[in-house]
């Protein structure tokens, strides 16, 4: 049973963690201009930037593999996106955005 899953399990690998990538950087860097934004500090998001690198290398490390890996990254994903729902909750957004003033 586990060698049928395996098989599987590979034409769907790449694709997946492509998407799931693409769908972690989105989320993140969408948080990542929420925060510079309100706090107009880019130290603040590099400091952002530099921990979302050490956390994804030391959470999906080489242990991590397969599907495996692939459950664990859709998990984060789904995450940071409730995150991002959440601050856009707070903050009120999902209008349409207003001008600042200068």
């Amino acid at each position: 049973m586990a060698r049928r899953l395996r098989w599987l399990s590979y034409p769907f690998f790449l694709p997946v963690y492509f998407l799931t990538a693409i769908a972690a950087l989105t989320a993140y860097r969408v948080l990542m201009v929420r925060v510079c934004d309100r706090t107009t500090s880019l130290l603040v998001a590099v400091l952002m930037h530099g921990s979302y690198i050490t956390s994804t290398l030391l959470a999906f490390s080489p242990p991590t593999t397969g599907m495996l890996f692939l459950v664990c990254n859709g998990v984060f994903v789904t995450v940071l996106w409730l995150v991002v729902a959440v601050v856009a909750k707070r903050a009120g957004l999902g209008g349409v955005p207003t001008a600042r003033a200068p």
